[in-house]
């Protein structure tokens, strides 16, 4: 199997730098104070002097890794009525047990004995969340969203911890997925060990997008509340999509629309979308994408995908 070069760290800051155009220094100084609070012992001393605020409702947005939570929840977090986590939420709470413990980097299906073993009192779960992660609300907020991937596994728990939360799950083709991970993660430690490589088989990470998309496979519940988005319809029009999430959260969608140099405008700030899925393909080499395929061939077609990615 090949091995996939990851990004350098000037590609990461020009990267950082262009999702965050004429926002630079806020994203930067809410993802460093994030940084510092993804460690326990920093979280109980700083959110001490961090307000707390409540929002009106909760929003979650999930789905498999590299799958595009990251730019949609990023687009509308600019919404005026919407206050995000500057990373995940599962980093930034106790709430959790960590579900890529032992080294497993993006597959977190690999954990899901801890997973199910996992059953806290919702009510106690909401409060412990909530302390966590409601400093990070902004005044007059009437949405709070939270994007976690490991969330495709805590959907049910949580539907029952936030009353009339809305859930936004981002679908895309099992192939590109599946191609992200296997570029951008590799097992460490004790997860090396076991699978005595560095890097992931194509096999592991067609596993992890089957179980991240079990609650649309029928192997998982849903929650009523959930809006599936499939990242080929985003890119194809993501001023469409968009508006549909925000009709989904009971918000204003004439905020969003599309300039005449092709970025998206969401409230003051825009944002570049790009389909990512050609050049995904075009990384696969051929035996790669046949062990995708030979593991991904029942639940691509039963949710409505073939090899084209689109």
């Amino acid at each position: 199997m090949e091995t996939f070069p990851s990004l350098g760290r000037g590609r990461r800051i020009a990267a950082f730098v262009r999702r965050n155009r004429g926002n630079v220094l806020s994203a930067g100084t809410r993802i460093a104070t994030a940084r510092l609070m993804s460690r326990p012992w920093t979280r109980s001393i700083l959110r001490r002097a961090m307000p707390s605020r409540h929002p009106d409702r909760w929003a979650f947005a999930t789905g498999c890794y590299n799958s595009g939570t990251t730019i949609i929840a990023r687009i509308l977090a600019a919404h005026p009525g919407i206050s995000a986590l500057p990373i995940e939420g599962v980093n930034l709470t106790d709430a959790f047990p960590d579900l890529e413990a032992g080294g497993w980097q993006r597959m977190w299906h690999r954990n899901d004995t801890i997973a199910a073993a996992f059953s806290p009192d919702p009510a106690e779960l909401a409060r412990m969340a909530i302390r966590d992660w409601s400093p990070w609300c902004a005044p007059g907020t009437t949405v709070m969203l939270e994007k976690s991937i490991v969330h495709t596994r805590w959907m049910p728990l949580l539907d029952q911890a936030f009353p009339d939360a809305r859930f936004i799950f981002i679908l895309r083709h099992g192939l590109c997925a599946c191609e992200g991970i296997l570029r951008r993660a590799r097992p460490s430690g004790a997860a090396a060990a076991v699978l005595g490589a560095e890097i992931y088989a194509p096999e592991d990470a067609a596993r992890q997008w089957i179980a991240s998309s079990a609650p649309l496979l029928g192997r998982a519940p849903a929650p009523s509340g959930m809006l599936l988005v499939r990242y080929e319809a985003f890119v194809a029009d993501p001023v469409r999509e968009l508006r549909r999430i925000l009709d989904h959260l009971d918000l204003d969608a004439s905020v969003v629309g599309m300039t005449a140099s092709g970025l998206v405008r969401m409230g003051e700030l825009e944002f570049e979308v790009v389909d990512q899925n050609p050049a995904s393909l075009g990384r696969l080499t051929q035996d790669t994408r046949h062990r995708l395929e030979t593991e991904l061939s029942t639940a691509l077609a039963a949710l409505g995908y073939d090899g084209s990615a689109s």
